[in-house]
């Protein structure tokens, strides 16, 4: 024990790329060495398939809306046709004698307010799915209507509009002045970003009464169980008696967190009926009620001068995030080392609430200032590279970052040296743009892991938490096998139960950064179990006794297989539960990035042709390089949408959502999504003894800033309202008279 306390107090190399330092490991009372920038490893940082995808590739895995219990029952919700008025009365009496229904649930009542069309108003459980939508018909509720507002942006685009300088209306309008100084103020807009997982939000409760009391069993599509698992016991006063599974679940951005309106009706219809309820909702739903990124519109005063140092950035903006939640925004100025007190405020409206949708308020604000530092870069003659890491400092992380991705994407010679100048014959103009992006989060300390050696040699690993498709079950079967020095494959993982030792949320990146400690430690633990086991079995003394590559060390000799030893496990299996805990800042507080896009335009439709996007993220210790790599593919194309496809229509008259399906609701498919180059430089921030950190989010907030810049790198044409779509781009082309062929 001595001899390990030693080893772990010794000083390592902990850091980013190119720049590390020495430092004390992290250890808060007993726990394996720190892992840093020299370990060497044996599963760490490989391409390792995910361990249940034969499973999903299958259909063997089970997910929480294929769960059918007996006796299962169907449930439906009523919602409100208008986007705002007060309810007058409610009459459930038809419907309760509807053929087929076993159970009806109000979930308004006279006086309430309407804030929203899809509002919840009531719930019918019944004998089929159809059964039960067809007598959501009979129930009575009287709305009288309200004035609604379902696009607040609208009366405020203009006014906020006027406070920014008008952008040139040809390309030879742009110039510094001759003070060697340029100030801009610059208007932005950012849309309403719809959340649509491919598994929608829902719950099946099932409630149970016999000998042992009441209880209810839920299998939730939820990116927190435990949350899910407070949200229903204190709905339903059930303390301490709800148990959430969530073995497999088909996506979340942020609004599976806690449990919506939905899972609470369903599990009092279960209450109510004593019987299984199934209740997910249809794609409509999902655009109306349950969540959604919020809109922005900003403006910014930004200044530099001619020798390239940027002066100022002040930044007021306003976000629209419909009846609830926020539309605060948050931007990249404080790595340019620009202070100065923004102004933000949010303008509430009819529509559905915004809730946490991957990096929440990142996008639009990076968006916003990325663009911004593009812009006054061109204005004082800069190249928008060199400015940038000039203002970043040239030894930090993000210049770094930004010369690496240059050099990937060819940089000096994708760059449009003449923005805007059509060659002779040509109706397309190619460029590149760039944006940086940061997250702050190490992970997460309240999460337990027990790992458990079989007599067969099997490693059996418990939690809790959820996998929302990013590869946790993986992420912990490396990190036990490589502890313990096994196959991955004789590494057995169980997730998604909270009758299993307490997990994280899977949000604000921090999944992988809290549990990886904790499975590493829980396997270490475990293995000191076997040894106590084997030394008393094989008699011989705990300091001749250890674990090496897999093996049983005796005397640093003689080698016994895992196998062979484990079958001395007499008594059965041992086990150790590891506690979670967050170690010190580490060498970076959070983590960096950047993106660099190379595109073309076409001039006669004003569409965006993606050629390549190069991604570089810093996420710590990176435990499984091929599901690493497929989160910051994954984050991009989500940024993709962002900047070029989705975008939530409403009908200022009748206060409707137009597009709930995906026939309206563009998202981007194979054909629209470019080369995607995921880098993950060499990382450990030292903050515990694993070293990884959230990868999850930061990918996807540069991407819009990235496209919007290379399309001006293209065209001169500075793109301020997101998507960018063709429209929108050509409009911008004949207002700056670029591409006109007469």
């Amino acid at each position: 024990m001595k001899a390990q306390q030693d080893k772990a107090s010794q000083k390592k190399r902990f850091g980013i790329g190119k720049k590390s330092r020495e430092m004390d490991p992290v250890l808060l009372g007993d726990g394996p060495p720190a892992w840093d920038l020299d370990s060497k490893f044996r599963h760490v940082g490989k391409r390792t398939p995910r361990i249940d995808a034969v499973a999903k590739a299958t259909g063997r895995a089970r997910y929480p809306s294929d769960e059918r219990p007996t006796h299962l029952i169907y449930a439906a919700i009523l919602r409100s046709p208008l986007p705002a008025g007060t309810v007058k009365s409610v009459n459930l009496e038809k419907a309760k004698k509807a053929k087929g229904v076993l159970g009806v649930l109000a979930n308004t009542s006279a006086g309430k307010k309407i804030r929203y069309q899809g509002q919840e108003l009531a719930a019918i459980a019944a004998v089929s799915r159809a059964a039960a939508e067809s007598a959501l018909a009979l129930i009575e509720i009287e709305i009288e209507k309200a004035p609604h507002d379902v696009d607040p942006q609208e009366g405020l685009r203009e006014d906020w509009q006027k406070q920014a300088d008008a952008l040139p209306t040809s390309l030879r309008e742009i110039r510094a002045r001759k003070e060697g100084k340029v100030r801009l103020k610059l208007y932005y807009e950012t849309q309403t970003q719809m959340h649509h997982p491919l598994e929608p939000h829902g719950i099946t409760a099932s409630y149970i009464e016999d000998e042992n009391g009441s209880r209810l069993e839920v299998w939730a599509s939820t990116q927190g169980t435990f949350g899910m698992k407070r949200g229903l016991e204190r709905s339903l006063k059930m303390q301490g008696k709800v148990t959430v599974h969530t073995e497999h679940m088909g996506g979340g951005f942020g609004a599976k967190l806690s449990p919506g309106v939905e899972a609470r009706l369903c599990a009092e219809l279960s209450r109510q009926t004593k019987r299984p309820v199934h209740c997910f909702v249809d794609r409509r739903a999902e655009a109306l009620a349950v969540g959604n990124r919020p809109a922005s519109i900003q403006v910014h005063d930004v200044e530099a001068d001619t020798k390239g140092n940027l002066t100022n950035l002040t930044i007021q903006s306003l976000g629209f995030p419909g009846y609830g939640g926020s539309g605060r925004i948050s931007g990249s100025k404080r790595f340019y080392n620009i202070r100065g007190r923004d102004g933000h405020s949010d303008k509430r409206g009819n529509t559905g609430s915004a809730r946490a949708f991957r990096a929440p308020g990142h996008p639009q604000g990076y968006f916003g200032t990325e663009s911004s530092i593009d812009e006054i870069a061109y204005r004082v003659g800069w190249d928008p590279l060199a400015f940038r890491i000039r203002n970043l400092g040239k030894d930090s992380i993000h210049a770094e970052q930004l010369a690496q991705a240059a050099k990937t994407i060819d940089y000096a010679r994708r760059f449009n040296k003449n923005p805007g100048k059509v060659k002779e014959g040509k109706r397309n103009l190619g460029g590149v743009g760039m944006g940086i992006r940061s997250w702050l989060n190490g992970g997460r300390g309240r999460n337990g892991v027990l790992c458990r050696i079989h007599p067969d040699g099997t490693i059996e690993v418990r939690n809790g938490a959820q996998d929302i498709g990013t590869g946790t079950r993986t992420v912990l079967a490396i990190c036990a096998a490589e502890e313990l020095g096994r196959p991955i494959d004789a590494v057995e993982v169980h997730l998604g139960s909270t009758v299993d030792p307490r997990g994280p949320s899977s949000g604000g990146s921090t999944t992988c950064a809290s549990l990886a400690p904790t499975a590493r430690k829980a396997a270490w633990q475990a293995g000191k179990a076997l040894l106590k086991e084997l030394q008393v079995e094989l008699k011989v003394d705990a300091s001749k006794i250890a674990i090496v590559d897999g093996h049983i060390l005796i005397d640093g000799k003689k080698k016994i297989p895992w196998k062979e030893a484990c079958k001395r496990l007499r008594n059965g299996p041992v086990e150790a539960l590891a506690q979670g805990w967050r170690g010190r800042r580490g060498f970076t507080n959070g983590v960096r990035g950047c993106q660099i896009a190379d595109l073309s335009v076409d001039l006669d439709t004003g569409a965006i042709d993606l050629h390549k996007i190069v991604a570089i993220q810093d996420c710590g210790t990176v435990i499984d390089l091929l599901t690493a790599e497929s989160q910051v593919i994954g984050a991009v194309v989500q940024g993709i949408g962002y900047a070029l496809y989705e975008e939530r229509i409403t009908d200022p008259v009748l206060g409707r959502v137009l597009n709930t399906d995906f026939e309206q609701y563009r998202i981007p498919g194979s054909m629209e999504i470019p080369q995607i180059i995921p880098i993950l430089p060499k990382a450990n921030n030292g903050h515990n003894f694993v070293g990884a950190m959230g990868l999850g989010e930061p990918p996807t907030i540069p991407t819009a800033a990235a496209i919007a810049n290379a399309i001006r790198n293209a065209t001169g044409l500075r793109m301020q309202r997101l998507p960018m779509t063709p429209a929108r781009v050509l409009g911008g082309l004949e207002r700056m008279k670029i591409g006109r062929t007469s």
